[in-house]
């Protein structure tokens, strides 16, 4: 009977141990085992960004220098605004116009007036360079000069567009537009 007795002891001090000694350490591998689950799902998730990353290198270095530059001039990362006022001078002396006047916002002025990209965390967006410009000619010659705006390189807006008529068969225009520079 003391045989048993010990036998019985022996198997509950076994049961005690593991219950109070190897249960909270199976608790902390089954912890270990999900902590080791989600740096798995993070190392996916960086491996395809990476592969994302270098499919957008690739494509970038794809592109022509030619088109580069049309790219850069189509949304610049300044706000090159002598690059803007020699565009509109040369549409209006392309189209016949007589370029008067030309006004253009500074940075001081235009204090938030910028649009975010969807989708895009992290980045600061598109800003907006308000230009005003008061051109004077024949209507037909500022048809074509707002035919050539719309075609330029350069992300232009109208806004809004007066006029007046002079007793020389002539017209004063007056246009209020919006270019666009990319902001990082």
């Amino acid at each position: 009977m003391a045989r048993n007795l010990l036998g019985i002891l022996l198997i509950l001090a076994a049961i005690g141990v593991a219950v109070f000694w190897t249960n909270p350490l199976w608790i902390s591998v089954q912890e270990l085992r999900g902590e080791k689950a989600e740096l798995v799902g993070a190392i996916q998730r960086f491996q395809e960004l990476k592969k994302v990353r270098d499919d957008l290198f690739q494509t970038y270095n794809s592109i022509s220098p030619s088109d580069l530059s049309r790219l850069e001039e189509f949304l610049p990362k300044s706000e090159n605004i002598g690059l803007l006022l020699v565009n509109m001078e040369k549409l209006s002396q392309d189209n016949k116009m007589l370029l008067k006047q030309i006004n253009v916002e500074n940075a001081e002025n235009k204090a938030g007036v910028s649009a975010s990209i969807a989708g895009l965390p992290g980045t600061a967006g598109f800003s907006k360079i308000p230009v005003t410009l008061s051109v004077s000619g024949s209507y037909d010659s500022f048809r074509f000069f707002l035919g050539a705006l719309e075609k330029n390189l350069r992300l232009i807006d109208v806004d809004t567009i007066s006029f007046n008529a002079s007793e020389k068969g002539t017209y004063d225009f007056s246009v209020s537009a919006v270019a666009y520079w990319y902001k990082r």
